[in-house]
C-alpha cells in the first residue's frame, strides 16, 4: 500500500482541522441537539471546575483555605489533647467491599449473517472494482478545470461504502453532496497540478499554482484541511481500489501507529453525506490522484464499540496487511492506556495473540482524537494472515467497559487464478496488437463478460513489454495482470539501396546514406534506425573494404553491415562484397579454387609481405602462403582468408567475433568502432554482459557495445556512467541523486551512511526536503542528510528527534512546538509566556 498518499497514518493538517472544524460546525448547525460524547466530556470538566471554584469560595469565606500550609511549630493556637484524656481513639471503619469488575459488552452495532451480506451484495450491485468515467474531464494545464466524476462513478462509490458500513453494523445510508463533491474534486486537481506526492502529503497548505483561479483553489485546499487524499499508480486505478486498498486498509503491514483516520471517517456513526474527486494525469506523470470529502457529522448516530474487522466480515474488503481496530466511543486517558489488553484467539487452532501498550504478540495502539469516533484501539496480531473461513474471538479489557466480540471471514466471490495470454509475443507492424485470454478460477475457466472484464493498454503499437488485466465481475473477484511483448521488426529482411559496391579514394571519409526499407514502409533514420562507418577512408596506395553499419531502433532491431570498396588511385583492381544479418558477418569464406597463377621465378615475391592487386598477403620462407588461419608475425596477429589475402574489420571465427584494424593487425583492449566502444580480451575475443576491467565493471550488450545509462537486469537497477564504468555508491543522473551498493545495485528507502540517514524514493532518487513515512514526518536537507535536532526551515524553527521524526505539540526544554511543528513565539502556551526567540519566559 506503499501507493497510499495522504494521512493515512499521521496527524496531519487536514485531520487536525478537520476534527476541530466539523465539531465546530456539529456546534452551530444542531446546538438544540442533545450534545455527543467529545460535548458531554466537556461539560462534566466545566461543572468539576465550577464545584472546585465554589468549594474554594465557601473554605475562604469560613477563614480556611483549600490549600493551608501547615502551622509553624510551636503554634499556641493549634488545638491540643488535655491533660490526662484517656478517651480511646475511634476504631477506623470497615473497609468497603471492592465493586465488581464491569462485565464485558458486545459492540453496539448490528450483527450480520454471512448470508444477509451476500444478499446485499448481490442485491445492490455492490461493484468492487470499475473504471472510472467522468461527465466533464479535467484538465491539469492551462486552462485549469476540475471536470466532474459522472453519476456512475459516484454512486458506485458510495455504495461500495454503504456496503461497508452494513458489514460493520451501522447506517447504510449515506448519499452523494453536491458540495463535498466540488470539493474532492478540487483537491484532486490541485494534487495532480502539483504532481508531487510528497507536496499532497506535506504538514503545509500548498501555495496556489500560478494557473489557479482563486475561486479554485479555495476550494482545493477547503478540502486539503478536512479531507483526505491519495496518489495512486497502477496499484490504484479507481475509487473501488482507493477505498478498499487505501483508505479502509489505512495501515502499511500492520502498521498500528497509524491513526486509522481515513477508515474511521467512513465508519463514523455520524456520518449522513460524502462526497469524492479524482483526475486522471497526462502520461509520463503519476496516473491517478483521489480525495473525498468525509468528515460530515449530520447524522446523529449513537452507535459505539465499532470494529474492524466486523463480526461477520468479507475478505475482499479486508486488504492483506490491515490493522485491527475497535472504537469505543469515547476518549481513553494517555495514563489509561497501559491498562488496555487485547486478546484475540483462532477458534479452530487455538492459537492466541496477546497485546499491549508494551508488546506482547504484536503491537497495539490507542488513539483518542475525533476521527470519526474518539478512543480508538488499534492493534495487529503478529503473523496473522486471515483467509476465507478464519474465526477469531476478541476481548478488549483495561478499558471502562470491557467488549468480547467473535471475527469471521468469508469470500464473497471466487478468486481469479490464472491468465494465459495468446499469443504471448507479436512482432512489430505498425498496428495495434493485442492477445486473447484464457481465464481461470481453481480449474474452471471463465466466461468473458460474465465472469471477468479484459482491459488493455491505451496503445499496443510500438515494440516493447505491455499487461493485459482482467478483472473479475459478479461471482469472481481479483486483478491479474499477464505480460505481453511486442517484438522489433528485424532488419535482416530490409530493402537496403544507396550504397554502391565501389568508391574511388577521396582523401576524405566516405559515408554513403543508405535508404532503408522494410514491408513498403521507408524507414527513418534517428528514428528507426542508426548508421556508422568504419574503415571508410581508404588509402591512397590500394583497395580498402569500408563497412556501412546499419542498426535497428526503437520499433525495428538487429544490425545489417554492408560493405563497398574505396579504390587506391594506385592500385588496380578491387572487390566488393555485401552481408547482412543480426550479428557482425564473417569476412572469410572457403574458396573454390586456389589462387590460379603464381609468381615466375623471374618474379619471385619476396618472403614476407606481399600486395596484388590492392591485396595484402605473406609469402612464407618455405615458399608457402598462410590462407583461412591465424598468423602471429612479428608479434601481431592477423587473419588470412582462403584465398589468402589478410583480412581487415569484423570477423566471426570459432564462435567468437575480432576486430582487425585497417593494417590487419587483431585489435585487443577497447576500440572504438564506427561511434561505439567495445571491448577484446587478450585474445581478442570480442566481449559481452558484465566485464571487469581493470578496477571498474562495465556492461557491453550482446553486440558488444558498452552501454551507459539505466540498465535492468533480473529487476535490479544499475547504472553506467558516460564512460560506462558502473556507478558504485553516489551517482547523478539527470541531476537526481542515486546510491548504488558495491554490486552497482541501485537503493531505495532508508539506508545510513556513517552517521547520517538518507532517504530514496522507488524511483531510487534521493529525497530532499518534506517526507512523511509510516506515521511520522521527516526533513531532508539540499544534500539528502535527514534533519535531527532544531532546523531552520523556510521561515520557522523545527525540531526533529534523534530518530529523524518531526517533534510535535511538545516542549523542547524552554521551547515550544505545535502540531504543525513550528516552534512557537510571541505566544502564550500552557500559561507560559513565550517571547520573540521562542523561550518560555520563566517567572
Amino acid at each position: 500500500m506503499q501507493n497510499l498518499r495522504c494521512a493515512a497514518k499521521r496527524w496531519c493538517f487536514a485531520c487536525l482541522a478537520a476534527v476541530a472544524l466539523s465539531f465546530a460546525a456539529v456546534g452551530a448547525a444542531s446546538a438544540a441537539e442533545a450534545p455527543d460524547a467529545a460535548a458531554d466530556q466537556a461539560q462534566n470538566e466545566a461543572v468539576a471546575v465550577a464545584d472546585s471554584e465554589a468549594a474554594d469560595a465557601a473554605l475562604a469565606a469560613s477563614g480556611e483555605a483549600s490549600d493551608a500550609t501547615p502551622p509553624a511549630a510551636g503554634d499556641s493556637t493549634q488545638d491540643k489533647p488535655a491533660a490526662g484524656d484517656s478517651a480511646e481513639p475511634a476504631k477506623p471503619a470497615e473497609p468497603a467491599e471492592p465493586a465488581k469488575p464491569a462485565e464485558p459488552v458486545k459492540p453496539g452495532v448490528a450483527a450480520h449473517t454471512q448470508q444477509e451480506i451476500a444478499k446485499y451484495f448481490r442485491d445492490n450491485g455492490i461493484a468492487l472494482n470499475v473504471d472510472m468515467g467522468f461527465s466533464a474531464a479535467p484538465s491539469v494545464t492551462k486552462p485549469l478545470s476540475p471536470g466532474s466524476l459522472d453519476p456512475a462513478t459516484l454512486n458506485n462509490a458510495v455504495k461500495l461504502v454503504n456496503f461497508c458500513r452494513y458489514v460493520a453494523g451501522l447506517n447504510d445510508d449515506v448519499s452523494l453532496d453536491d458540495g463535498y463533491n466540488a470539493e474532492a474534486q478540487a483537491t484532486a486537481l490541485l494534487m495532480a497540478v502539483l504532481n508531487d506526492p510528497f507536496a499532497s502529503e506535506s504538514p503545509v497548505v500548498p501555495g496556489k499554482p500560478a494557473d489557479m483561479s482563486d475561486e479554485l483553489y479555495e476550494l482545493a485546499i477547503t478540502d486539503w484541511r478536512l479531507g483526505n487524499r491519495a496518489s495512486g499508480s497502477d496499484n490504484f486505478e479507481n475509487l473501488q481500489e482507493v477505498i478498499l486498498q487505501g483508505w479502509m486498509y489505512d495501515s502499511s503491514n500492520g502498521d498500528v501507529e497509524t491513526l486509522l483516520n481515513h477508515r474511521r471517517w467512513l465508519l463514523n456513526p455520524s456520518m449522513g453525506k460524502i462526497g469524492f474527486g479524482a483526475v486522471d494525469t497526462p502520461k509520463g506523470q503519476r496516473a491517478h490522484w483521489f480525495a473525498m470529502s468525509a468528515t460530515d457529522r449530520s447524522r446523529r448516530g449513537s452507535e459505539i464499540n465499532v470494529a474492524w474487522p466486523a463480526q461477520c466480515t468479507p475478505t475482499e474488503l479486508f486488504a492483506p496487511g490491515s490493522a485491527w481496530s475497535l472504537s469505543v466511543g469515547k476518549t481513553i486517558a494517555d495514563e489509561d492506556v497501559a491498562a488496555v489488553r487485547v486478546t484475540v484467539k483462532n477458534k479452530k487452532t487455538g492459537k492466541t495473540w496477546n497485546l499491549s501498550s508494551k508488546g506482547g504478540d504484536g503491537e497495539l495502539h490507542v488513539d483518542s482524537q475525533g476521527f470519526g469516533q474518539r478512543g480508538c484501539i488499534i492493534f495487529s496480531p503478529r503473523g496473522l494472515k486471515v483467509a476465507e473461513g478464519d474465526a477469531y474471538s476478541v476481548s478488549v479489557t483495561g478499558i471502562e467497559q470491557p467488549v468480547e466480540y467473535d471475527v469471521s471471514f468469508f469470500g464473497l466471490c471466487a478468486p481469479i487464478t490464472k491468465v494465459v495470454p495468446s499469443p504471448k509475443s507479436f512482432t512489430y507492424n505498425g498496428k495495434a496488437q493485442t492477445p486473447r485470454v484464457t481465464v481461470a478460477a481453481g480449474s474452471k475457466v471463465l466466461k468473458a463478460g460474465t465472469d471477468y472484464r479484459v482491459k488493455y493498454p491505451g496503445s499496443s503499437v510500438n515494440a516493447g513489454v505491455y499487461q493485459v488485466t482482467v478483472i473479475g465481475m459478479g461471482n469472481y473477484d481479483g486483478k491479474v495482470r499477464a505480460e505481453y511483448r511486442i517484438n522489433p521488426q528485424s532488419l535482416t529482411k530490409a530493402t537496403i539501396t544507396g550504397v554502391n559496391k565501389t568508391y574511388a579514394y577521396t582523401g576524405r571519409d566516405i559515408a554513403p546514406e543508405p535508404k532503408v526499407v522494410v514491408g513498403g514502409t521507408t524507414l527513418v533514420k534517428g528514428r528507426d534506425y542508426t548508421v556508422a562507418y568504419s574503415n571508410n577512408r581508404g588509402s591512397a596506395t590500394r583497395n580498402t573494404v569500408a563497412i556501412c553499419q546499419i542498426t535497428g531502433k526503437g520499433n525495428y532491431g538487429g544490425t545489417v553491415r554492408i560493405t563497398y570498396t574505396i579504390k587506391g588511385s594506385s592500385a588496380s583492381g578491387g572487390s566488393s562484397s555485401a552481408s547482412s544479418g543480426t550479428t557482425p558477418p564473417p569476412t572469410s569464406y572457403t574458396p573454390t579454387t586456389k589462387p590460379s597463377t603464381k609468381p615466375s621465378s623471374s618474379n619471385k615475391p619476396a618472403v614476407g609481405w606481399n600486395v596484388t592487386n590492392g591485396k595484402w598477403w605473406y609469402r612464407n620462407a618455405d615458399n608457402t602462403y598462410p590462407a583461412n588461419c591465424w598468423k602471429k608475425i612479428g608479434g601481431v596477429w592477423y587473419h588470412f582468408d582462403g584465398k589468402g589475402y589478410m583480412q581487415t574489420g569484423w570477423l566471426y571465427d570459432g564462435g567468437a567475433w575480432y576486430y582487425l584494424a585497417s593494417s590487419g593487425a587483431m585489435q585487443t583492449g577497447w576500440q572504438k568502432i564506427g561511434g561505439a566502444w567495445y571491448y577484446f580480451n587478450g585474445s581478442g575475443v570480442m566481449q559481452t554482459g558484465w566485464t571487469r576491467v581493470g578496477a571498474s565493471w562495465y556492461h557491453l550488450k550482446s553486440s558488444g557495445a558498452m552501454q551507459t545509462g539505466w540498465y535492468r537486469e533480473n529487476d535490479k537497477w544499475y547504472y553506467l556512467k558516460p564512460s560506462g564504468v558502473m556507478a558504485v555508491g553516489w551517482s547523478n543522473a539527470n541531476n537526481q541523486w542515486y546510491f548504488h551498493d558495491g554490486s552497482g545495485v541501485m537503493k531505495t528507502g532508508w539506508f545510513k551512511q556513517g552517521v547520517k540517514w538518507y532517504y530514496l524514493n522507488a524511483s531510487g532518487v534521493m529525497k530532499t526536503g518534506w517526507l512523511w513515512e509510516g506515521n511520522q514526518t521527516y526533513y531532508f536537507d539540499g544534500s539528502g542528510v535527514m534533519a535531527r535536532g532544531w532546523t531552520w526551515i523556510g521561515n520557522s524553527w523545527y525540531h526533529f528527534e534523534l530518530s529523524g521524526a518531526l517533534s510535535r505539540n511538545k516542549w523542547i526544554g524552554d521551547y515550544y512546538v505545535y502540531q504543525s511543528g513550528v516552534m512557537a513565539i510571541n505566544t502564550t502556551v500552557e500559561g507560559y509566556k513565550i517571547g520573540a526567540d521562542g523561550k518560555r519566559v520563566k517567572a
